[in-house]
């Protein structure tokens, strides 16, 4: 868990200053925020992953995409309630 200025970050799989990264056939289900995260990533292929949080659960993004360039996102699923990013 990261804190800043007060306010909690969790995710379920965060990758940080990656390159030519696949990530590929995963499911998650509810995540307690961020269900997958990429910050400050290039050359990210998804492809193939389930993502799924109830339908009132608050602050689940399903793909949390900051600083990240060339992201492509294929055959995948998500349903993660009102953050529906």
């Amino acid at each position: 868990m990261k804190l800043i200025r007060g306010i909690n970050f969790m995710q379920a799989i965060r990758f940080f200053e990656s390159s030519n990264l696949t990530v590929k056939g995963l499911r998650i289900q509810n995540s307690p925020q961020f269900h997958f995260r990429f910050d400050n990533c290039h050359n990210v292929h998804i492809e193939s992953i389930h993502i799924t949080a109830p339908a009132l659960s608050p602050n689940t993004d399903g793909i949390h995409i900051e600083n990240t360039n060339n992201v492509e996102i294929y055959n995948s699923f998500v349903s993660n309630g009102k953050a529906c990013n």
